[in-house]
């Protein structure tokens, strides 16, 4: 038997690109609705949930800990949560490529009282940073600690939480702030989040508190949380991903065609700032109802503060090597701290392209360019393959992008929504 290789997806260029395709379920709001289903005390059916392989991650770690999570044909999830009493797992929990995952089960792993939880992940989520997350919740009860004591997976997470105050930076990920407040409402005490030096990515901050109260949490403040409260069930529809369909969104921007995402709409999402970011390079953007449509016009550059949407700058980053003049995405350092450093990646494969690139410490500048078809990288990193599919499908000759099949991580059904809208895609055989 002869045995196939596959080495990448291989995308050509061209410029007939338009039609209609749903938007995929959100990841950021999936992750939140099922954590928050897991730790009430009854039965919650999500509706619309994004199947991927980080919501997979959070699914089978919150099953370790006790909760019983069904997936039904008719598209939603049956959750029994564990409610105050998560139990100790009968293993280690392996959360693959999850930030998420990880981030939010150290904080819940913290009301096991009995037993211990032990994380861990793929290469890529083995170097993620966690220190400031371990220092606060030891600081509010927890035991928890790095098994390589460098804040980094593998990670045991012991203890009760008892609430009180505790400080952290917000410049790393807002990931630990979320997880502090879904595990306080069940400490013993309130907790008060005191941030040392003010917030990067703050809309997922909102997210969480939303998918919170929905599950009848309430707080003093923002992030001053009331000690000794339960999770109730929820019914929850699970809303479209403006970070995901931001690809879909910019395809129609540089095309000459249009392109309609259906069911998106008005939600906490930071990265529906997509819309406005399109309308600034150039393009028409409008909405029919929950549809947003997009067509292409001559794009020129623009100036972009990534500070509160880092998932962003690799689109972004593509639409400026499309648009004319200049286009710099600033403060956004800790899009260094991804999946993979995303500043650093969009840097590489751009100037592989052919593209005119100056990569900063806090973000890039990004001058208009002739692309031209090559091998790129996708560094591991779904965002990263995402975006080098657009600067591939409008590049000339043809492009052969790797590790392609990291778009299950987000966007399961990321390449068959490109085709639909016209775009060439084969898997590259070796």
């Amino acid at each position: 038997m002869d045995w196939v290789v596959f080495v990448g997806v291989e995308i050509k260029g061209t410029k007939d690109v338009g039609g209609v395709v749903d938007a995929p379920p959100s990841k950021s709001y999936s992750h939140r609705a099922v954590f928050v289903a897991a730790m009430s005390g009854g039965r919650s059916k999500i509706f619309n949930p994004l199947i991927s392989r980080d919501i997979e991650a959070t699914i089978n770690g919150l099953r370790e800990l006790g909760a019983k999570i069904d997936r039904f044909e008719r598209g939603y999830l049956a959750v029994e949560g564990f409610g105050n009493k998560p139990k100790p797992p009968s293993d280690v929990v392996d959360l693959m490529n999850s930030g998420t995952s990880m981030r939010f089960l150290m904080g819940v792993g913290c009301h096991l009282g009995e037993g211990a939880l032990i994380l861990t992940g793929d290469q890529s989520l083995r170097e993620r940073p966690n220190q400031p997350l371990i220092d606060s919740l030891n600081e509010l009860g927890g035991r928890v600690f790095s098994s390589r004591s460098n804040g980094k997976l593998p990670i045991v997470v012991k203890g009760k939480l008892k609430g009180g105050p505790t400080s952290i930076t917000g410049q790393v990920s807002s990931q630990f702030i979320s997880s502090l407040l879904l595990c306080s409402p069940i400490a013993e005490e309130g907790v008060s989040i005191n941030l040392l030096d003010g917030m990067k990515s703050s809309p997922y901050i909102d997210m969480t508190r939303e998918v919170m109260e929905e599950a009848g949490i309430s707080f003093k403040d923002d992030l001053e949380i009331r000690g000794n409260q339960s999770y109730t069930p929820i019914n929850y529809s699970v809303p479209g991903d403006f970070s995901s369909a931001a690809n879909l969104l910019a395809l129609g921007a540089l095309s000459d065609g249009k392109v309609v995402v259906k069911n998106l709409k008005e939600t906490q999402q930071g990265d529906k700032v997509i819309l406005d970011v399109l309308e600034e390079f150039g393009a028409d953007v409008s909405w029919e109802g929950s549809n947003v449509v997009v067509h292409g016009d001559n794009l020129e550059g623009i100036t972009y503060d990534a500070s509160n949407t880092p998932d962003l700058v690799p689109v972004i980053s593509i639409l400026g090597a499309f648009a004319s003049g200049e286009t710099r995405i600033t403060n956004v350092e800790h899009a260094r701290y991804k999946e993979t450093d995303r500043i650093s990646a969009m840097s590489t494969e751009l100037q592989k392209m052919g593209a005119e690139v100056i990569e900063k410490r806090d973000g890039l500048i990004i001058r208009d360019s002739k692309l031209r078809g090559t091998k790129l990288s996708g560094h591991e990193d779904h965002r990263i393959v995402m975006a080098l599919t657009l600067a591939a499908a409008f590049a000339s000759g043809k492009s052969i992008i790797t590790d392609e099949e990291y778009v299950k991580i987000s966007f399961p059904g990321f390449f068959e929504k490109i085709s639909q809208l016209g775009v060439e895609c084969v898997r590259s055989k070796k």
